[in-house]
C-alpha cells in the first residue's frame, strides 16, 4: 500500500525469498522473521502471543544473521483493514498456506486459479487484534476480492507481464488477459474519464487512462496527446 510502500520495499530486500522458503511450514517462524525484520519487535509487550513472536525472531535474527529496516512504519490516516500488521500478518499466511504461489504464476495459469491461494484464514490471534498492543471486536481478516483485485492490477499482472516479455519471450496475453477480467478501479482520476463519457468495462481500460493521466494530463502535456488534441479542437476524429 502507499503509505508504507518503501518500507515493505525494505522489508522484502532485508528478507531474502529463500528464507521464507525455507520457514514456511510453522506461520509462527514467518510471523517472527517478518514482523521482526518490520521493526515490530522491538518493545517489551506482555501478551503470550507477542512474546512467542519476539522470542522466535531473536533465534531466527541471530541464525540468519538479519536486521531490522532502517524506515519505521507509518500508521496514521489507514483504514484498520489496512494496517501494516494486518497486511504483513496476511503475507505470512499466503506464504504458510501457498508457498508455491509465485512458482504457479510463473506456469503462465487462469486467473481464477490464482485466486485460490488467497482463500485462507490467519492465526486466531489476528481475530480479535489489528495491532499487537490492543484487542478488538472478533473479525476475520480474510483478504477482500476486492484487495485480490488490487494484487492482480498493481503485482500480479506486471509480474506476469515481465515474464512473458522479458523471460520467455513471448507475447503477453496472460497478464492482459488477467487485466480484461479484473473489475475497473474506482477513483477520483478514473470519476473525471467518466464525465468526458468514457467507459471503463475493465482494468485494462482504467490502467490505460490513468497512464494518460499521469503521462500527459497531470504534465500539460495536452498537445502531444490524441485525447487532448481531440477535446481542444473538439474535433470527432484523432488528430
Amino acid at each position: 500500500m502507499p503509505s508504507n510502500r518503501l518500507v515493505f520495499e525494505e522489508i522484502a530486500k532485508r528478507l531474502p525469498y529463500r528464507i521464507i522458503q525455507h520457514n514456511h511450514e510453522s506461520v509462527k517462524s514467518l510471523e517472527g522473521l517478518v514482523f521482526g525484520v518490520s521493526g515490530l519487535l522491538n518493545e517489551d509487550l506482555i501478551d503470550p502471543y507477542y512474546v512467542d513472536l519476539k522470542r522466535e525472531w531473536l533465534y531466527l535474527k541471530e541464525k540468519y544473521k538479519l536486521s531490522s529496516v532502517s524506515i519505521p512504519l507509518k500508521f496514521g490516516r489507514i483504514r484498520p483493514d489496512n494496517f501494516p500488521q494486518v497486511r504483513l500478518a496476511q503475507f505470512c499466511s499466503l506464504m504458510h498456506h501457498s508457498p508455491k504461489i509465485l512458482e504457479h504464476a510463473l506456469s503462465l495459469p487462469t486467473k481464477d486459479s490464482i485466486q485460490d491461494y488467497f482463500k485462507f484464514d490467519l492465526p486466531k490471534f489476528w481475530d480479535t487484534h489489528y495491532t499487537f498492543k490492543k484487542s478488538s471486536v472478533v473479525r476475520k481478516k480474510t483478504i477482500a476480492k476486492s484487495f485480490v483485485d488490487h494484487l492482480f492490477v498493481n503485482a500480479i499482472s506486471p509480474f506476469v507481464f515481465y515474464y512473458e516479455k522479458v523471460k520467455v519471450s513471448m507475447a503477453t496475453d496472460v497478464a492482459i488477459s488477467y487485466l480484461t477480467q479484473t473489475k475497473a478501479e474506482q477513483n477520483s482520476i478514473i470519476n473525471q474519464w467518466k464525465t468526458l463519457d468514457i467507459q471503463c468495462s475493465d482494468a485494462l481500460s482504467t490502467q490505460g487512462l490513468l497512464h494518460l493521466y499521469k503521462i500527459y494530463c497531470k504534465n500539460k502535456k495536452c498537445l502531444r496527446c490524441n485525447w487532448g488534441k481531440k477535446f481542444l479542437s473538439r474535433s470527432d476524429e484523432f488528430d
